[in-house]
């Protein structure tokens, strides 16, 4: 663990972030940032915002995370209810074992500090692989992502007034949606989204 750290450093000081941190605050917002349940901070139409994206897939940049997570609180305008649970989307085994985290992950916990909230680790992990969702049409994403997950503490939503999905990008919806179906039949109530882009 400590030397995946030590070479991630280590390629963060050969290849730089493409972007400075100050940059974050000028990325276009997203159209599609203000529905009832799910926020998405900026625009992926935008070239800035997917390489940040792609940069966060490739790189284990908690400081980035932490600038990000403290962006989304502060511009989603939905008032959670306390206690709060905080779930990242699950990579599959396959992506995780080749890049050794997920991303969404360092994400969801630094939403999770920045609402004083709780992130269960493995709260929803999938259990079979599914297709890359970003290769498929747009009509099958729902169909490919359904009955994907399942979890290691079945009454655990139960226990929390609020529970925010956290994923990096939000396209269809198809895979937040499909969370948010299987954590509502397990007891969860309130359920949101939050995302990166749209």
């Amino acid at each position: 663990m400590y030397l995946r750290i030590l070479i991630s450093r280590f390629f963060q000081f050969l290849f730089p972030r493409p972007f400075s941190l100050n940059d974050l605050s000028v990325l276009p917002r997203s159209i599609h940032s203000r529905s009832e349940t799910f926020f998405s901070l900026w625009s992926y139409k935008d070239l800035r915002v997917r390489t940040l994206i792609k940069y966060m897939k490739n790189n284990n940049d908690a400081e980035i995370s932490s600038c990000i997570a403290e962006y989304i609180v502060k511009n989603s305008t939905q008032k959670y209810t306390h206690p709060i649970l905080v779930i990242a989307v699950a990579v599959s085994a396959d992506t995780y074992r080749k890049r050794g985290f997920n991303q969404v992950l360092y994400l969801a916990k630094a939403i999770a500090q920045q609402l004083d909230a709780t992130v269960l680790r493995e709260s929803c992990i999938k259990k079979h692989a599914t297709n890359k969702q970003s290769l498929l049409a747009r009509s099958k994403r729902a169909e490919n992502i359904y009955d994907a997950f399942f979890t290691l503490y079945p009454v655990c939503f139960s226990h929390y007034e609020t529970v925010i999905l956290v994923d990096d990008v939000i396209t269809t919806g198809a895979t937040l949606n499909e969370l948010k179906r299987f954590v509502c039949a397990h007891g969860a109530r309130k359920v949101y989204g939050l995302s990166i882009a749209h």
